[in-house]
């Protein structure tokens, strides 16, 4: 299978019409347009540095494409952080649709997935993330210690 591009389609088709207008429409501010192409935007991103995180990875030249086999994966991400944008639950089958999405790309980040190769591999090596997703944790310096606060 090839790569590709998520487009505001696919949303579409993962979605019944009243609810994929009302994902686009709802609570817009003045001047902001439809915000599922930045959405999609991002989940590409998320998508591609969890496929760079395993280094038998090779990401396609094209940053706007991510396997077509993390494709219903991507979109269950994006249909996610459209309701979260709206501050609205998930159902429970979307729910777990979106929790599965998170579990293959762990596993895919992990070497533990396969995924097809791409017909047009980035060809500076540097440009591929290798390392995937990490999270950074700050430890914050205690400024209130026992020895400050004695005699208050």
């Amino acid at each position: 299978m090839p790569w590709l591009a998520l487009t505001s389609a696919d949303v579409d088709d993962y979605l019944v019409a009243a609810k994929a207008t009302a994902l686009r429409t709802a609570a817009l501010g003045a001047g902001q347009t439809d915000t599922i192409p930045r959405v999609l935007a991002d989940v590409t991103a998320y998508v591609r540095l969890a496929v760079a995180g395993c280094a038998r990875n090779i990401l396609d030249a094209d940053t706007a494409k991510i396997p077509a086999s993390l494709k219903t994966q991507a979109l269950d991400i994006v249909i996610q952080r459209l309701h979260l944008r709206l501050d609205q639950q998930l159902k429970e089958d979307r729910v777990r649709a979106y929790e599965q999405a998170e579990r293959i790309l762990g596993l895919v980040r992990d070497c533990k997935q396969p995924i097809e190769e791409t017909l047009s591999p980035e060809a500076d090596p540097a440009a591929q993330q290798a390392g995937g997703i990490e999270q950074a944790i700050a430890i914050p310096t205690r400024k209130a210690t026992a020895s400050r606060l004695d005699g208050l």
